[in-house]
């Protein structure tokens, strides 16, 4: 699965990419903890695509159910 985030203004794109918010990235976790499988996302600005492999790069201290175990 691939999750695509782009942001523009009026004049057009952003120069810098915007990343899911905080909660977005606590359920991309968990859906990736449910699947087993990363998730791609591909954040897009004005000259360039990111793309992250994983909600760990994201949020690399992440609270997951193995530390409910």
């Amino acid at each position: 699965p691939t999750l695509s985030i782009a942001a523009r203004s009026e004049p057009g794109y952003l120069d810098t990419p915007i990343p899911p918010c905080g909660a977005w990235q606590q359920v991309l976790l968990e859906t990736e903890q449910r699947y087993q499988q990363p998730m791609r996302i591909l954040l897009y600005e004005e000259k360039a695509i990111y793309e992250i492999d994983g909600t760990k790069d994201l949020l690399p201290l992440s609270f997951g159910g193995e530390f409910l175990k």
